[in-house]
Formats: structure tokens, C-alpha cells, sequence
């Protein structure tokens, strides 16, 4: 097979400038080496003006929860109800989570516990699933701490159950603002809706 030249490129065959550029490019990378990497947090910049007061300047992280589909249905449907009704409400359903873990943990173990207790067990229907989420990552932290003051309360919850609790209890909210019903989700919430 011969080899094809091109007289403008000194001689070269495009597979050969191809190559030469990889190698290049691979060359001139700049290698980065953290000590101790937070793999899974991010931080969001603000930007110049923002017509969003929630626009968030501090770290967040991703969290896991598990849901059952009932919960996760009627989660939605509260958002929807506080975003209706709150004065200055989350414009993401993760905004809302985070939101709503933060009221939670602001709640003293006493109280945590006894929410819990009247929200009863939660609801069994079908099949659960996991749902990941990016919310600032002092609410994680706080949450953490919540989560540890509970213990020494002898009250032993993982992350997911105490999460549920909360959005439970943020769901029984609204839906008595609501007067005693929730509205039926769509399939996909709006990304900063309009109110």
C-alpha cells in the first residue's frame, strides 16, 4: 500500500498529522494530583447579576436515598404544593430535598423522634429505588450530626430512613396547607418553574 503525500503539509499523510496531533495534545495535558480528593463534590459559581435568589455559591454534594414509589410520588406532589404556596420556594425538586433536610435537622432529637412516631411506618406498595441528589454539603453535614445526636438518644436510623422521615413529614405538611390533598405530579417536574 503506498502512502499518499500531501506537498502543503511537509510530506505528510492526514493519518500522520492525526497522530501527531494526539500525541501533541496528550504531551501538552497538565497533571493534577490531589492529596485527598472529595470525589463527589462540586462547587457552583455565581454568577454576575442573578436574577435567581437561590443561586448557590457553597459546595454540594451528592446524596443517595432510597424511595418507596408512593413516597416519591407524593414528594413530588409536595414540592408542587410549596411551590405554590411558600413565599420563597425551591425552584428544583433537589433544592427541595435539601430544603427539606435542613428543617429536619434543626429539629431536636426529641422532636425527630416523636415526628416519626406519628408518621408511623412508611407505606410498602411495590417495588423501591434509589435517587441521587446534589444538595449542599453543610446540609449533609448537619444531617451527620442529627443523625449522631439520634443515636445517643438510642434512636438508630441510617441516612435513607431518616431522610424519608423527613420528606414524610414535609408531605404531611403539605398536604394539610393543601387542605388535606396533594396534586397529581406530572412525570417529569419542571427545572425552575414559573410560578
Amino acid at each position: 500500500m503506498t502512502t499518499t503525500r500531501c506537498p502543503t503539509s511537509g510530506g505528510l499523510s492526514l493519518r500522520d498529522r492525526d497522530q501527531d496531533a494526539i500525541t501533541a495534545a496528550e504531551e501538552e495535558k497538565p497533571t493534577l494530583i490531589l492529596e485527598n480528593p472529595e470525589p463527589a463534590t462540586t462547587t457552583k459559581l455565581k454568577r454576575q447579576p442573578s436574577p435567581d435568589p437561590q443561586v448557590r455559591t457553597e459546595t454540594t454534594t451528592r446524596i443517595g436515598l432510597y424511595f418507596q414509589e408512593q413516597v416519591f410520588q407524593d414528594a413530588k406532589s409536595a414540592y408542587l404544593v410549596d411551590l405554590d404556596s411558600q413565599p420563597d420556594p425551591a425552584t428544583s425538586f433537589a433544592r427541595w430535598i435539601g430544603q427539606v433536610l435542613d428543617r429536619h435537622n434543626r429539629l431536636t432529637p426529641e422532636r425527630r423522634a416523636q415526628d416519626a412516631k406519628t408518621l408511623g411506618e412508611e407505606p410498602k406498595g411495590g417495588k423501591g429505588f434509589p435517587r441521587s441528589f446534589m444538595i449542599p454539603a453543610s446540609t449533609v453535614i448537619d444531617m451527620d450530626q442529627a443523625i449522631k445526636q439520634d443515636r445517643k438518644a438510642e434512636r438508630y436510623v441510617s441516612v435513607s430512613q431518616y431522610a424519608t422521615e423527613a420528606v414524610r413529614a414535609a408531605i404531611a405538611d403539605a398536604r394539610r396547607r393543601n387542605g388535606g390533598t396533594l396534586p397529581t405530579p406530572p412525570a417529569r417536574l419542571p427545572n425552575k418553574p414559573t410560578r
